[in-house]
This record gives C-alpha cells, structure tokens and sequence, in this order.
C-alpha cells in the first residue's frame, strides 16, 4: 500500500479514528485484488491481480500509456500472452502488430541438426540417402535446405528443399535437346514416426557436384497427421 496510508492523529477523536482506519482497511482490501505501480497514468509500471475491463486475472506491464505486455488468465480460464510491437497497445493490437500471440497456433521447433551426403569424384550417375532418428513418436512438419558444394551457375548457398539442379544443354550435342534439364535432386525422401531421410540424385555429375552436400532441418511440434 505505498503512499496511500493515511496516519491517524492521536488527537482526533473516536469518529474520525475509526474512519481512518477503515479507508486504510478498505485500501488493503483493494490491494489484495489489485495492486498498481504506476506513479501516473502515462508512465512505465504496471498492475497485476484483478485486471480492469473483465480481463481476468494476471500481469499489465505498461511502457508509458500503453500496454506492452499483457499475461493473464481470462475469465473463460483461457492463458493469454500478448507482446505488442513498439507503439501499439496489446489489449487493442491487430494480430500483425503483434509480435507474440498465445491465442495463435505459433509454430515450435522441437529438434534441429544437420546431416550430409558426400559425392564422389568417380562417380558419374549418383544417388544416395541419409537417414536421421528423431524418435519424436509422431509425423512432425518440417522446414529443410540444402547447401551444394557450389561452383556451377545458379547455385545457391543454402536452398529449401526440394532443389532441382539444372544443366544447360546446346544443340551441338546430337545426344541432348536443347534448353535447360534437370540433373540434380536433393528432397526428404521419406518421413516417418521415428526418422527423417534426405536424399541426393545427380545425373551426368561433374567436378562442381563433387563433395559435400549438407542438409540442414528444423522438425517442428506440430504434425502432419
């Protein structure tokens, strides 16, 4: 009860005693609802306990006259936590102004690794797997890249699966038709409970293919299935 007690003179006399302390009885009484620490209305503080406008109960942190960051159970028994861009106000925000929500489904990354497929140079038709255990007990979505060895034209550094690598042929090759022609694969070949495998195919391979293509791999909480 910071700065709202009011002392009682030993000179008053019965009356505004018992007055005294009940406004310092009821100011307790409030405050085992609600406390407030804000020294004014558009200062940084916040309140926690009983939150206005029926919001339920918890914890309004206030960055001067809006709310920052607003954690509090509803009155449906709902969990919420909401954290506001700079200058918007959680309680009123668009979901784009937002830059957590709890009430959206956020996506959760539960394992992340890489794992590689080395490509030989006596190798001319290549293909290969690699199979990691996630034993995540369930089919997880997934995000995925690969990084090539690099050296041919339109290589990326890292690219999301799956890539296709491209070859230019010319007409002078009686054996090829003119144009670009994939020539390379590199996809997640099979997806299960337990395992994540990658896979790398390369037709007519050449010197820029030769080595190691990394694949990197966020598996998320969230399920295919």
């Amino acid at each position: 009860m910071p700065n709202r007690f009011n002392p009682i003179s030993g000179n008053a006399d019965i009356s505004d005693i018992i007055k005294a302390a009940n406004n310092n009885f009821a100011q307790l009484d409030s405050e085992a609802v609600t406390k407030v620490f804000r020294v004014a209305a558009n200062t940084p503080g916040f309140i926690e306990g009983k939150l206005p406008d029926g919001l339920g109960y918890g914890y309004l942190l206030y960055s001067g006259d809006k709310v920052a960051i607003a954690c509090y159970i509803s009155t449906s028994g709902t969990p919420v936590l909401k954290v506001a861009k700079d200058g918007y106000d959680a309680l009123t925000a668009t979901d784009d102004q937002l830059i957590f929500n709890s009430t959206q489904n956020i996506l959760k990354i539960v394992q992340t690794g890489t794992a590689t497929i080395n490509v030989p140079s006596s190798a001319n038709d290549f293909a290969d797997n690699v199979t990691i255990t996630h034993n995540l007990g369930f089919i997880p979505k997934y995000t995925a890249y690969v990084k090539p060895p690099g050296g041919y034209v339109g290589s990326p550094t890292n690219a999301q699966l799956p890539f296709f690598q491209y070859v230019l042929y010319d007409s002078a090759n009686p054996a090829t038709v003119a144009g670009w022609h994939i020539n390379g694969l590199a996809d997640v070949a099979d997806l299960t409970t337990t395992t994540i495998t990658f896979r790398l195919s390369i037709v007519n391979n050449s010197a820029s293919n030769i080595g190691n293509w990394t694949f990197n791999y966020d598996l998320l909480q969230e399920s295919i299935t």
